[in-house]
């Protein structure tokens, strides 16, 4: 069996899950909010696999308002502070 490629991770993925609905004061409006989480896996720094970084997960949130063609969002990206 050969070593890991460096800087990838044999396992990753990501999930998100999004809500929203009108802004009933607005004929034009709509509000949304959003969380995504992703994770990698273990991940060698070099070709010889002696060092790596831990697996980690990471949470972004966003939420935004849109009236006709404007809109306004804000997003944290990291919202659980993962130090990983």
């Amino acid at each position: 069996k050969g070593k890991q490629l460096p800087l990838t991770s044999r396992i990753s993925g990501n999930v998100g899950a999004q809500y929203g609905g009108a802004v009933n004061r607005w004929d034009d409006g709509s509000w949304f909010v959003r969380a995504d989480w992703s994770y990698k896996g273990k991940q060698y720094l070099d070709q010889s696999n002696q060092a790596w970084i831990d697996g980690r997960g990471q949470v972004n949130l966003r939420g935004g308002i849109q009236r006709g063609p404007l809109g306004f969002e804000v997003f944290v990206l990291n919202a659980l502070d993962d130090d990983n």
